[in-house]
């Protein structure tokens, strides 16, 4: 993606631009990883302090408590970068213009891709209110992960299912299970 970005901007690989998004996506990955409870260390920390405690940390509760620390770093981030990396270009070459041009070129929404929004606003909303219900997330995620894969209800297609690669979640799922 980054690399998409610096080849849009239409500067070399070694460019301001490029270095200083190459580092900001290494530093917030790690850092995102325990900010959102979706990484392996949050998911590993929770199931610990859960254990251990015996009181459950709802993802809702972790997201609203981590939400100012994380915007806070977004523009910290931004600024920083900005400080110790300051862009050759300002601008796109074309401006507002290439970007329409580029959004012109996608075409409309498939039916798809506003199936996928929904489900995918509909897992969000699920996870915001699990104080609610009390579902686990790792429920509701697997939950709309199966249902994406039913027919005429989902987006996937037999031929896509096929091309997934599940020795590799198999191989991820290990690994984190292991940690």
């Amino acid at each position: 993606m980054i690399i998409g970005i610096v080849g849009a901007l239409g500067v070399d690989k070694g460019s301001n631009i490029g270095r200083g998004l190459f580092i900001i996506l290494t530093y917030t990955c790690g850092l995102f990883n325990k900010m959102i409870l979706a990484g392996g260390a949050s998911i590993l920390t929770r199931g610990l302090v859960e254990k251990i405690t015996g009181k459950p940390i709802l993802w809702s509760t972790y997201y609203i408590a981590y939400l100012p620390a994380t915007i806070l770093t977004i523009f910290a981030c931004w600024l920083t970068i900005l400080w110790l990396y300051p862009p050759e270009k300002n601008e796109l070459p074309g401006g507002r213009a290439y970007l329409k041009e580029s959004l012109r070129a996608l075409g409309p929404w498939t039916a798809n891709e506003k199936k996928t929004l929904g489900w995918l606003l509909l897992a969000i909303c699920l996870w915001g209110t699990d104080f609610i219900h009390g579902t686990s997330p790792a429920v509701i995620a697997m939950g709309i992960g199966l249902v994406v894969a039913l027919p005429k209800i989902g987006v996937l297609t037999t031929k896509d299912m096929r091309s997934v690669n599940f020795l590799l979640i198999i191989f991820l799922g290990g690994a984190l299970s292991m940690g």
